[in-house]
């Protein structure tokens, strides 16, 4: 299995990343992400000024499924944290 917890945003070919940790993954592998979400970033800026520049871009459901449409299936699409993050965990196809 592979984790990216708060990972994902950060990653400038997320394509790219999804392709290899599918090669590596053994069949039936499964992916866990969790990612903020856009609506987060005011609280963010509470913590960090410089939030909006430390991440590449935010993702939501449809972009985690068209990221990874061909290469996983999704098991679990979970809002946490008072709907501000999300949490999936995808199965290797």
């Amino acid at each position: 299995n592979v984790s990216m917890l708060a990972f994902l945003e950060h990653i400038k070919r997320p394509a790219r990343l999804m392709k290899e940790i599918h090669r590596v993954l053994a069949p039936g592998g499964r992916l866990i992400i969790s990612t903020p979400k856009k609506k987060g970033e005011p609280l963010m800026r509470l913590l960090r000024r410089d939030v909006a520049e430390m991440h590449e871009t935010y993702h939501d459901i449809q972009s985690v499924r068209e990221l990874t449409a061909g290469l996983f299936t999704p098991l679990v699409e979970e809002d946490f944290l008072f709907g501000l993050n999300q949490f999936f965990v995808l199965e290797k196809l």
